[in-house]
């Protein structure tokens, strides 16, 4: 983001989210400078062998005196815990929804701010931590400090598209007003996490969408730090199909939530992909080329999901009756 995209990005914004606040801005007495808070680091894992290493060694590089590391594992069957048991401070088991992972490493953690991540993300920079709590002294008011995400350097074209749009979306919903922000891979305070009652235990895709509302609705800030942290994800078409359904099926039974209507979600994904695409491709981006394939692959899983929720609907729903 450039400085006049933060600027205009920032006006728009406050107070539920902010972009990139400057450093004479973190004038609040949350965090203490001089003597940092400890961070618990809680990642929920399941077969992920390829990327827990790297993960972890980025936590462990970091130049922060007292971080925590809980992994939480969902059953592996590949040597995910016996890699995270040579760098965690506790391995647990927790087969549940995500929400229940993510729950469990809450309650088996004790740092005063909490770092939920997935088992892809790695920390580009060992004063990267050190750096990012500091943006909880925003305000008081700040709950999450939520990392712009990008591909590691050496990524595929299919995870460098996917970041690119991502990205793309989350500006435009935060310069609009747009739906829940804050959300996963990102750094937030315990005190709000009980302060709202926790992480909902039963829900598997979308749980920190609903702690991302109840942030919000309790008055909590977001912000939005241009500190890139990198997300190894989505680095085939076969991979970002098996996510696109699990969210397509939580979306067509209605457990997916976002805050604003299909309309909105279908203009991020088509209108605003093809601009992004467009407008990349014209100034020379090749990370957008593989855009088409995922607009297209994303179509036909939520099309089919959608498609068969209607058709599994009771009839008397179609008629009115």
């Amino acid at each position: 983001m450039d400085a006049k995209t933060n600027e205009t990005m920032r006006e728009a914004t406050d107070p539920y989210v902010v972009v990139d606040p400057t450093p004479e801005s973190l004038t609040a007495d949350v965090v203490n400078p001089d003597e940092l808070p400890a961070v618990s680091v809680c990642i929920p894992t399941y077969n992920s062998e390829e990327t827990i290493e790297r993960c972890l060694q980025s936590i462990t590089k970091q130049e922060y005196s007292d971080v925590e590391i809980v992994v939480i594992d969902g059953g592996s069957n590949d040597q995910t815990t016996a890699i995270a048991q040579r760098f965690a401070d506790e391995v647990v088991i927790d087969t549940g929804p995500l929400g229940s992972a993510r729950q469990t490493g809450l309650e088996r953690s004790s740092g005063e701010l909490v770092a939920l991540f997935d088992s892809d993300i790695y920390l580009p920079a060992s004063g990267w931590l050190r750096r990012a709590v500091k943006y909880f002294n925003y305000d008081e008011q700040v709950s999450t400090v939520w990392p712009v995400l990008v591909p590691p350097p050496s990524s595929s074209p299919i995870s460098k598209a996917y970041a690119r749009h991502f990205n793309l979306i989350l500006e435009d919903r935060i310069r609009n007003e747009v739906g829940l922000l804050g959300l996963g891979n990102a750094l937030f305070r315990r005190d709000v996490f009980e302060e709202v009652g926790g992480i909902d235990r039963s829900v598997h895709w979308g749980e920190d969408i609903d702690w991302a509302r109840k942030f919000r609705d309790s008055g909590y800030q977001v912000v939005y730090l241009d500190d890139p942290i990198y997300h190894d994800t989505m680095k085939t078409l076969s991979e970002f199909a098996r996510a696109q359904r699990e969210g397509a099926k939580s979306f067509a039974t209605g457990e997916g939530f976002m805050d604003f209507p299909m309309t909105r979600l279908l203009y991020e994904q088509f209108g605003l992909g093809a601009k992004g695409f467009v407008r990349g491709m014209a100034r020379g981006d090749t990370g957008w080329a593989a855009l088409p394939a995922l607009l297209s692959v994303r179509a036909l899983v939520y099309g089919f999901y959608f498609g068969r929720n209607q058709l599994q609907r009771p009839v008397n729903q179609f008629s009115g009756g």
